[in-house]
């Protein structure tokens, strides 16, 4: 029998195996490494949002545009936003993903305030119990602040010609 060793086992470097990628670790096959630096656009991973505006790149009409349709969102709710948005996204990709993510945000606080009041008030009213609108409470709380906090956010950054993007977890994307 003989001894355990108390150095690990290496193999010379002439004997090991070539990677199974060359290149970026998980990189597949045939497919060049994307470089964020090049600040091209790698379609592999989803939509994304359009390319990040260098300070001078943008025409000031463009960050009004886009500071606009967050205020329209605040002041109309999801009509002010989806105008902007079809009048104006064929002409600026900076336009139109900001009068997207406030068309976004105003759809899915409607969906959210209707999805909560809706059974609750069915509920409600089929067991004559206006106390379990109280349930509907925390959502309306939220629904009544969240628009001044990520609407205001986005006008000020869209008009310094900055990319925001609203969380997904109070934006869902359906407008692209």
């Amino acid at each position: 029998m003989t001894e355990p060793q108390d150095e690990p086992f290496t193999q010379p470097d002439e004997t090991r195996a070539p990677a199974p990628y060359a290149g970026t670790y998980g990189q597949p096959p045939g497919v060049q490494p994307h470089d964020p630096a090049s600040g091209q656009y790698d379609p592999r991973w989803g939509y994304g949002p359009p390319r990040n505006p260098q300070q001078g790149m943008l025409s000031s009409q463009e960050t009004t545009m886009a500071m606009l349709a967050y205020v329209l969102g605040l002041l109309t709710g999801f009509l002010g936003p989806l105008i902007l948005y079809f009048v104006k996204r064929r002409e600026s990709e900076f336009v139109r993903y900001h009068a997207a993510q406030a068309l976004n945000f105003a759809l899915t606080q409607m969906i959210a305030v209707f999805a909560v009041l809706v059974p609750v008030a069915i509920v409600a009213i089929a067991f004559k119990q206006p106390a379990l609108l109280v349930i509907f409470v925390p959502v309306y709380l939220y629904e009544m602040i969240s628009p001044y906090v990520w609407m205001i956010l986005g006008a000020i950054r869209s008009s310094k010609g900055e990319m925001f993007r609203i969380p997904r977890w109070t934006c869902w994307p359906m407008v692209h």
